[in-house]
């Protein structure tokens, strides 16, 4: 996950730490006004805070914390096989991914999904599939996948699953 911060004037660097359980612990010390945190587990918030310091005769000062909750997105479904059936109905099968909140659904008339034609959020972690309704007899579709994980009531998604072409029945 990667952090910035906007430069601090006349600063030498910036400390990073993390919580821990109940402890914060010191990630990295960095002159840039980024960094990338790595080891992260998939789909999981974590607490961050920065702080900037300056070096006066071998001794840092520093400033207060900014504290921060950051997430990483949780991994990307893959769609098993769409199918259709004489109802004009498309189902969409997905292996379940684990660490997520659900999953959304997105059905398209072109194959790089600028047409979309509608956007479906299943809440069910465990889910594996979504059945659309309402599709035009003999039309061609375009289905994806992506999954979601909620933190603190901000969504933080997965990239889309690769585009499943389906005909409707």
């Amino acid at each position: 996950e990667m952090l910035s911060w906007k430069k601090a004037i006349g600063v030498n660097g910036y400390e990073i730490q993390k919580k821990s359980g109940n402890k914060w612990i010191s990630v990295a010390t960095t002159t840039a006004n980024s960094y990338t945190l790595s080891k992260l587990n998939v789909g999981t918030a974590y607490n961050v805070r920065v702080r900037s310091y300056k070096t006066i005769n071998d001794k840092k000062y520093y400033s207060s914390y900014v504290t921060l909750k950051v997430a990483t997105k949780p991994n990307t479904p893959k769609i098993t096989s769409p199918s259709s059936n004489s109802n004009h109905e498309i189902r969409v099968n997905w292996k379940t991914v684990s660490v997520c909140t659900g999953y959304q659904v997105q059905f398209a008339k072109d194959k790089k999904c600028k047409k979309v034609i509608a956007t479906r959020t299943v809440k069910d972690k465990n889910s594996k599939s979504y059945t659309g309704k309402n599709f035009t007899k003999g039309r061609t579709y375009y289905v994806r996948v992506r999954s979601y994980k909620s933190v603190n009531g901000t969504k933080y998604y997965s990239e889309w699953s690769t585009v499943k072409t389906i005909k409707s029945k």
